[in-house]
């Protein structure tokens, strides 16, 4: 495969368009000589094919502007791409009367007018041609407060408003509304540090997570040699790790950070590496993350004893009303009723002798259970 295939076709970011990212991919197992151009609106938490092929693309206007230009690998061509909706929807451009090579998309640093100019040139007698067009005229109107909303970074796999130790909130246009930012737009932002919490640290060196276990405490991973410090017998202590240590670039600052920090620890002795010595509790780790931790055997066995316990309650209920019903029954005098005509015999003489065998049983009945 041809490497210059993908040399325009990086990953594209810039300052003055917050959250939103450009890139060439493929879905699926393995790259492709022939990518499409993808977008991400909210930092590269989720992306979305916005052009077939390959593209060479550049903003303007704050973010307000997208330009794309066919990728000159592919084909000649003299139709520009641009997007007033940061790719929504796309319209064409005709830029030339003949076909055109391009080999490049610039604006002004910054990227803060509408002015685009394209360079490149004829396979057939090639000289350099630049185009510099104006794409101010495609915005309705000049922005108002009500066209902007506040937008902040976030890691979907926390409900955390912070991100690598701090929270910021950027104002951005609303990509449903074509209205021009303009030249002298100044983006509003609020930023704050955030306390440490668990989010903000990673295993230590040496120290590790199960597999796939995200929210699993770092535990000891001794298929990692670490350097004695007490080697020696020079150092009476040593810092002793924690298992975590911050993330690179993370700026929190207090909450949780002491949980983490190192500690001094003593040496064993001259050559002995030290024992590691972590906190009575796992730093950051809350009680859902203990439960959880303890694997699926552990929620298993919670649920039969929880079972087993409900069994027992309902055991002893039955019990209970059994005893209770037994014992209304013995008490219970049975009156003759003209419901119950068996009571009664055709004479007076068999009338007297049912009353007496009923006397009888209810006599036989009040003994005792136990003689």
């Amino acid at each position: 495969m041809d490497s210059t295939n993908y040399a325009r076709l990086g990953v594209y970011s810039t300052e003055s368009a917050p959250g939103i990212i450009v890139a060439h991919g493929t879905i699926g197992i393995e790259l492709s000589s022939n990518p499409d151009l993808f977008i991400s609106r909210d930092g590269g938490v989720t992306w979305e094919q916005t052009l077939a092929g390959s593209w060479g693309v550049n903003l303007a206007d704050h973010g307000g502007l997208m330009v794309a230009a066919k990728d000159y690998h592919q084909e000649q061509s003299m139709v520009l791409k641009y997007s007033c909706n940061e790719g929504y929807s796309w319209r064409d451009f005709t830029f030339s009367s003949t076909d055109i090579t391009i080999y490049g998309v610039v604006t002004e640093p910054g990227q803060h007018t509408t002015i685009m100019s394209f360079y490149g040139g004829s396979w057939d007698n090639f000289k350099w041609t630049v185009i510099t067009v104006d794409f101010a005229n495609i915005f309705s109107r000049q922005c108002d407060d009500q066209d902007y909303y506040d937008w902040r970074p976030w890691d979907e796999r926390t409900e955390s408003q912070c991100l690598l130790g701090s929270s910021i909130t950027i104002e951005r246009r609303k990509p449903q509304i074509c209205c021009l930012n303009g030249r002298d737009y100044d983006r509003e932002f609020d930023y704050h540090i955030c306390d440490c919490t668990s989010e903000d640290y990673e295993c230590d060196y040496g120290f590790a997570r199960p597999m796939y276990d995200y929210y699993a405490p770092c535990m000891r991973d001794y298929a990692i040699e670490l350097p004695n410090p007490c080697a020696g017998g020079k150092n009476k202590t040593y810092m002793a790790s924690t298992g975590y240590r911050k993330i690179a670039g993370d700026v929190c600052t207090g909450g949780e950070e002491k949980l983490f920090q190192r500690f001094d620890a003593p040496c064993c002795g001259d050559d002995t590496l030290p024992p590691f010595f972590p906190p009575p509790n796992q730093p950051g780790q809350t009680v859902s993350e203990k439960v959880s931790s303890k694997g699926p055997l552990a929620a298993v066995g919670a649920l039969l004893g929880v079972a087993c316990l409900m069994a027992l309650v309902f055991l002893a209920m039955f019990i209970t009303v059994t005893l209770k019903y037994r014992a209304t029954t013995r008490n219970y005098i049975r009156v003759a009723t003209a419901e119950e005509p068996a009571l009664f015999g055709s004479s007076q003489q068999d009338t007297a002798q049912n009353l007496a065998s009923m006397a009888g049983e209810e006599e036989e009945d009040d003994k005792p259970l136990i003689p």
